[in-house]
This record gives structure tokens, C-alpha cells and sequence, in this order.
């Protein structure tokens, strides 16, 4: 099967909606900051609003260089496309503003040449973001090669973070030896690995690096001490100096690098993927409105594939199946999703066993069988779920850290995970998930045709189905009544219109899978 890839990077759009409203924050926090008492509440209020988002021109930088990096315009489709349009943008606010500071500020006529060249202070944007563009055949040498872009990356963090930060601390002590600091490390002439570069040849890095769970776990909590630093520092330098300082605001500060980095992989490998292409999109499955007879040939399907699956697993004096326990299982579950890995772009490997949730007693009285602690990576899974449904739920949890976001997209893949592992006991408990979606799907529109499907079931697969149905009744009430108010209005949020129902959508994929394999 052919691999296929999204269209559309939709979290580089969520992080430009997210650093255009930091630079906002960003410009409103630092109008008195420099002017306001150091010790004063209103100038802690500045510092920590500001140290909240000097991430946010790292991040479009890194966004760019994601992108320009990975492509293949040569350096005179880059001249005409986007270095000519940034070339016109600059000469016509630049003149603009020029004629503002003459006319309205009082600057004298005869420097509005100079004016116009220089252009107005906000401008160094612009002139930052076409170097790089300018460069860009250049940095793609080096990012084609992996031992060269890590060296690459490692002379950045030495000469644009590493050396900077170390120059900042001495500065606190004193700034004669913080000058003559300056000067040796100067003598280097290493200009080409300062400035933005780094964050643009990063932005390509991070977007391809595979990150084990330790990774991101250390990678998230360098995010939040950057931040943590960045507003005790820069209170520390401002009190000990008695006056504001950007000391550990510059963008060559390990505590911003810090946030970038945490902020940029959040975003990437989870954040807001609800509103990236659907997992159908990515199958290239076509979802549609369906006939009541493609539902029903569908679950005559999942319900023949789950005849002939129960017959594999282990079963008791009263038909009941008894899979393995929970941590036989949990190492087991990522075995599908590293299969599917081999054959669809969509997915990666999974090596990391499923977490049993703590206190799951409370877990179970909300009705919630697992949880994706996305922070961390962590797929976590309510040991009291039935046992023919915990293989499922398992690989649903893991489908999240996958990536995929939306609950009827997950289902989805859990299905195509357990039928991938090997594992008669994954095979069964995904083959009985497809098909009470499908039935209960088609019960809604022909309870006739669904019900006789139904009695065609084995005796086993039936008592498994109202045993699970016995188990969880017992917690019907109304705190799982609020708890899936809770969850409803989550996933709303998150661009899932249906809500809770989109658990149940799960039989649009599953229909359209079998219509793509009859």
C-alpha cells in the first residue's frame, strides 16, 4: 500500500496564530517596563507577561526554516517569490513611516532619506528573514547531511547560546571582565552560526526528530525552567543593577532557547493536532453518507470477523473469554502500530508499554477506560476496563500518542492495530469494537436487519458483549452523567462538533475501510 502524507502541516499554523498573539503581548508588556520601578508589583506584572512569550519570533523563525529547508525552490524562486515580496512590503511601509516621522515627529527633512533606508524601527524583521532566505542554499548542504547538521546544531548551542549565557552571568559580577570575555570569544569570528540561523536550521531538525518519551518529558520540563528562569533572572539582574535589563531576554539565552524548543515540540508532536487532516483523509478512505445496505453488509462483515476470532481466545465453563493480565498485555499493544508504521506515514513505532491508571476505582465511577497524558507521552489505561475490551482501549491510547487526536480517528486506528498484532487476543478484542459500532450504527437505522445479525453471532461473542454491558452498568449515575458533560464539552472545544458522540463515528471509518477491501 502506498504511503500517504498530509497536505497540510496544521500545527505551523496553530504556532503562527499562537506567536502572533505573543508578539502582541510582547510589545503591550514591554511599553513601561523599562520606566517602571523595578521593585514594584506593576514591573513584576511586565516581567512576567514578557518572559512568557519571548519565544514567539524564535518560533516563526523555526517555522520557516521547517519549511524552506525541506523544499527544493531554487535560490531564484526564492529571490522572485518571497525575498521580492518582502523588498516591496519594506519600501512601501518604509517610506511611509518616513514620511510620518518628518511630518509628525519632528524629524528633519533632510534625513528622511536616511529615514526610509534605515526603516522603522520594528522593521529589523524583515531584514533578519531575508538573510536567511538568502542563505538558504547554503544551510540545505548542511541539514542534507545528519552527522553535519548535528555538528552544526552543537556549535550553535556553543557560540550562540552557550558562550552569551556564561558572558551574562560574568556581567552580574562585572562588566569589565564580561567585556574582555566578549573580545576572546570574539576573536573566533564565528558569525555564521549567530544570530537566527540556529533557530531556522532547528525548526527542520525538531520537525523530523523522533523523540523516545524521556525525550520529550526532559524537553517539556527544559520549556517550563526556561521560563521560570527568564522571570527570576531577569528580576535578580534588574534589582542587582537597579534598573531593568534584557540581559536574559535576548533570544541567544539558553532559558528562551529552552521555551522555544519545549513550546515548537508540544505543539508539534501533540498540541493542537484536532485540527489537523482527519485519519480518514490520511488512509485515503472515503467518508460519505452511506446506504442502509453498505451499513448493513459492513457489520455483517466485523460481526463474521468476530465469529471467527472468538474461537482463538480462551474461554470459561460459561462461554466467557479471559485474556491475559494487564501487563502481559501493555507490553504486547504497540506490536500493530509498528507494523502499520512499515506501510502508512500516518503511524510510527510504538516500544513503549501502556501505563496502568492510579487511582482507577475513581477513574471508573467518571466512566473513563484510559487517558492520554499528552505532556508526557503517556498512554494510560483503567485496569477495571472488561478484559475483552482492554487490547482495544490500549491501542486507542496509544493511537493518541501517535498524534492522532480526534476519539473517532483513534477508534479507528485501534481497530487496524489489533488486527495487525498477532496476538488472537488484540485480533478478537478489535473485531468485537468494529462491530458493536457498526451494529449499534445500524441498529439506529434498521433494528430489524441489526438484530438478526445479532442472533447470528456465536454464543460466545454474545456473552462477552452483555457481560462488558453488566460490568459498566454498574456505574451508570450522575457523576459519569457530569463526567461526560465534561468530556463533551472538551472535545466540542476541539473542533469535534459531536462531541461525546464522535466515539461512535468510529463506523463511518469502519465502513469505508470495508468498502475499500471488498
Amino acid at each position: 500500500m502506498e504511503q500517504t502524507q498530509p497536505q497540510r502541516i496544521a500545527y505551523f499554523d496553530v504556532l503562527r496564530i499562537l506567536a502572533t498573539f505573543a508578539v502582541i503581548v510582547l510589545h503591550l508588556s514591554a511599553q513601561h517596563w523599562a520606566d517602571t520601578d523595578v521593585y514594584s508589583r506593576a514591573w513584576q506584572a511586565f516581567n512576567l507577561y514578557d518572559s512568557a512569550v519571548r519565544w514567539a519570533v524564535p518560533v516563526f523563525v523555526m517555522i520557516s526554516g521547517a519549511l524552506f529547508l525541506s523544499g527544493s525552490q531554487s535560490i531564484g524562486h526564492i529571490l522572485k517569490k518571497n525575498v521580492s515580496r518582502l523588498v516591496t512590503a519594506f519600501i512601501f511601509w518604509s517610506a511611509l513611516y518616513a514620511v510620518f516621522m518628518v511630518n509628525f515627529e519632528g524629524c528633519p527633512t533632510h534625513l528622511i532619506l536616511q529615514q526610509f533606508l534605515n526603516g522603522h524601527y520594528h522593521m529589523w524583521f524583515l531584514f533578519m528573514i531575508v538573510g536567511l532566505y538568502l542563505i538558504v542554499p547554503f544551510l540545505r548542504a548542511i541539514v542534507r547531511d545528519e552527522k553535519l547538521l548535528r555538528y552544526f546544531l552543537l556549535l550553535t548551542l556553543i557560540f550562540t547560546f552557550l558562550l552569551p549565557q556564561i558572558a551574562s552571568a560574568v556581567s552580574l559580577l562585572s562588566w569589565q571582565y564580561c567585556a574582555e570575555f566578549k573580545a576572546l570569544t570574539g576573536k573566533f569570528y564565528y558569525h555564521f552560526t549567530l544570530g537566527f540561523v540556529p533557530y531556522f536550521v532547528l525548526g527542520y531538525y525538531l520537525v523530523r526528530k523522533e523523540f523516545s518519551l524521556t525525550a520529550k518529558r526532559v524537553l517539556y520540563a527544559l520549556g517550563v525552567l526556561g521560563f521560570v528562569l527568564t522571570v527570576v533572572l531577569t528580576s535578580f539582574a534588574s534589582r542587582l543593577q537597579g534598573a531593568a535589563t534584557e540581559l536574559f531576554y535576548g533570544y541567544d539565552s539558553l532559558n528562551v532557547l529552552f521555551v522555544c524548543v519545549g513550546l515548537f515540540v508540544f505543539v508539534a508532536l501533540w498540541g493542537l493536532n484536532h485540527f489537523g487532516p482527519s485519519v480518514g483523509e490520511q488512509l485515503g478512505l472515503s467518508v460519505r453518507e452511506y446506504t442502509k445496505q453498505e451499513l448493513q453488509k459492513a457489520t455483517e462483515y466485523y460481526a463474521a470477523q468476530v465469529n471467527r476470532l472468538s474461537g482463538l481466545v480462551p474461554r470459561d465453563a460459561d462461554s466467557l473469554a479471559h485474556l491475559d493480565d494487564f501487563e502481559t498485555l501493555s507490553k504486547q499493544a504497540g506490536a500493530g502500530y509498528d507494523k502499520l508504521a512499515e506501510r502508512y506515514a500516518l503511524f510510527t513505532g510504538s516500544h513503549d508499554p501502556v501505563k496502568k491508571l492510579a487511582t482507577w476505582r475513581m477513574f471508573s465511577q467518571f466512566g473513563i477506560t484510559g487517558i492520554f497524558v499528552c505532556f508526557t507521552g503517556e498512554a494510560c489505561v483503567n485496569p477495571d476496563t472488561y478484559e475483552v475490551w482492554l487490547p482495544f482501549t490500549m491501542c486507542h491510547e496509544l493511537a493518541h500518542r501517535q498524534t492522532v487526536a480526534a476519539e473517532d480517528g483513534a477508534n479507528f486506528c485501534a481497530y487496524l492495530a489489533c488486527m495487525e498484532n498477532e496476538s488472537p487476543e488484540f485480533q478478537y478484542s478489535g473485531a468485537i469494537a468494529a462491530y458493536v459500532y457498526c451494529h449499534n450504527a445500524l441498529y439506529k437505522a434498521d433494528k430489524t436487519a441489526a438484530s438478526e445479525i445479532w442472533a447470528d453471532l456465536s454464543d460466545g461473542v454474545r456473552a462477552d458483549i452483555q457481560a462488558a454491558n453488566e460490568h459498566y452498568a454498574q456505574y451508570e449515575g450522575k457523576v459519569q452523567d457530569a463526567a461526560t458533560k465534561v468530556n463533551d464539552t472538551y472535545l466540542k472545544a476541539f473542533s469535534e462538533e459531536s462531541g461525546v458522540q464522535s466515539y461512535g463515528e468510529a463506523a463511518d471509518l469502519l465502513i469505508a475501510w470495508y468498502l475499500k477491501q471488498a
